[in-house]
């Protein structure tokens, strides 16, 4: 999946703004980040703000969908993360890209319709 913010490039999001794009309450952002630490590494600014990258987005989207959608506990998901197959389970694929695909919408409104999957414009 490939994701640009017209705009925004290079560019990172607050915690906020990603509790609004991916759909988790900020409270499960940190719990995932304390759980998922081997995984998911939000840079922090000098006041000590988490700043998600496009990668961190990708990386929430994939616990989500481990958690979440396929009912995965937090154990089996970090073993699953592991192995570096987050998309296991019969039809797992299927339901990241809708899970994906929400997200980059989302990301698109966020954004004000700036933003660009792919080379199309969402």
């Amino acid at each position: 999946m490939e994701l640009k913010r017209s705009g925004n490039r290079g560019e990172s999001l607050g915690i906020g703004d990603v509790s609004k794009i991916c759909g988790v309450p900020v409270h499960t952002i940190r719990y995932w980040e304390k759980e998922f630490s081997e995984f998911l590494h939000p840079r922090r600014t000098q006041g000590k703000q988490r700043r998600f990258s496009d990668d961190d987005l990708r990386k929430l989207v994939r616990i989500k969908t481990l958690l979440w959608t396929q009912r995965f506990s937090i154990r089996a998901a970090k073993r699953i993360l592991a192995a570096g197959d987050g998309q296991a389970g019969i039809g797992a694929t299927r339901l990241e890209t809708i899970d994906t695909s929400r997200l980059l919408m989302r990301l698109a409104q966020f954004a004000g319709g700036s933003a660009v999957v792919s080379g199309q414009v969402a």
